[in-house]
């Protein structure tokens, strides 16, 4: 099996060994990763006689922390087998991936990281390719994607459903909804951006004739982390148009509530263009590029013209996997979809 097979056919036998790089990925925000990865067992090989009997190699996270991503990709080298690149998936959990709850998605790449815009990954080999999909696909990606916005699904989904105060009010002039993104998040960098995007998106926002709501990133509210927007508000913190959302609240409650969305490479840019909205990207997110978008920074190399339902289609369908964490088992990302709307009604419940 080559890298790219081991990446799109999870296939019906379990394979018996795959190797991750680091024994960070084997606790018990990652449980259901055995089933996602289609394995009996997860390992992190020291030597390369632990590595020759996976069947294949997986490195999560593209920083270079210590040489244990070298070693796993020097083995899958040496005895010729699958090396695969992954990370948590576009439905991912009830609560923030800091709040330690387990992954049940992720998206796989044979090439490199999906964010990643500074070399091909396959993602964008695919869609820079002439391939087409056919009816039948691109009408499951939209049907898929009108659920999620109908059922309201994002990366995260335990916010709230309500609007803040400041978005609440009649609208008396065009709403524009910047986001944040955490400090430091590789996927910046991999957007060939970086805290200047900020600072220059929020600039061409406040510009604009309309009132511009900055959506703090959960992680900086909930997990202690930085904002990416910090210097972005302080330079522009006197400005009668700028308001800040701090409140959580769930994706497309906000998206009902502004006309345009403006992103450095937030993957919540995605979800606002599921749900219908024009987006500016201010960085090179894995969406933008084809011509649905606005993009602000270009890449030569994004040539083809794409549809949202075909890029939602290898992104989210072809690319991704999806884990169902009541029977244990591979699911699409419609079942998926239909799971956590369903766990989400659960837990609202709880809470009133």
């Amino acid at each position: 099996m080559n890298s790219l097979a081991f990446c799109l056919r999870p296939g019906f036998r379990k394979h018996k060994k795959v190797a991750i790089s680091s024994a960070g990925w084997l606790d018990e925000t990652n449980k259901h990763l055995p089933i996602l990865l289609n394995t009996e067992q997860l390992i992190v090989p020291k030597h390369r006689s632990h590595a020759e009997g996976c069947a294949g190699f997986v490195q999560w996270g593209i920083l270079e922390t210590d040489n244990s991503k070298a070693r796993l990709r020097g083995f899958a080298q040496d005895l010729r087998k699958p090396l695969a690149f992954i990370e948590d998936g576009f439905i991912r959990s009830l609560g923030i991936g800091l709040s330690k709850e387990p992954g049940r998605s992720i998206i796989i790449d044979d090439l490199g990281f999906y964010y990643d815009a500074t070399k091909p990954s396959r993602l964008e080999t695919i869609l820079n390719s002439p391939r087409r999909f056919g009816w039948f696909r691109l009408f499951q990606s939209k049907r898929a994607m009108r659920r999620i916005a109908q059922k309201r699904v994002s990366k995260y989904n335990d916010a709230p459903l309500t609007l803040p105060p400041s978005l609440a009010r009649p609208r008396d002039r065009k709403r524009i909804l910047v986001l944040d993104q955490r400090a430091g998040d590789a996927s910046i960098k991999g957007a060939l951006a970086n805290e200047l995007s900020f600072v220059l998106m929020l600039d061409h926002a406040l510009k604009q004739d309309a009132d511009v709501f900055v959506k703090i990133h959960p992680d900086a509210l909930q997990g202690g982390k930085m904002s990416a927007m910090s210097l972005a508000l302080m330079n522009f913190q006197d400005d009668a148009d700028l308001n800040i959302v701090s409140e959580s609240v769930n994706p497309y409650v906000l998206f009902s509530a502004v006309d345009e969305v403006y992103t450095v490479a937030s993957g919540m840019g995605f979800e606002a263009v599921i749900a219908g909205l024009p987006v500016h990207c201010f960085g090179v997110p894995y969406y933008a590029g084809w011509g649905f978008t606005i993009d602000h920074v270009k890449v030569p190399r994004r040539t083809a013209r794409r549809s949202p339902e075909e890029v939602f289609y290898v992104a989210w369908m072809m690319l991704s996997r999806y884990v169902d964490p009541r029977t244990k088992r591979l699911c699409s990302v419609a079942a998926a979809t239909k799971r956590i709307a369903r766990d989400v009604k659960r837990y609202q419940a709880r809470k009133t």
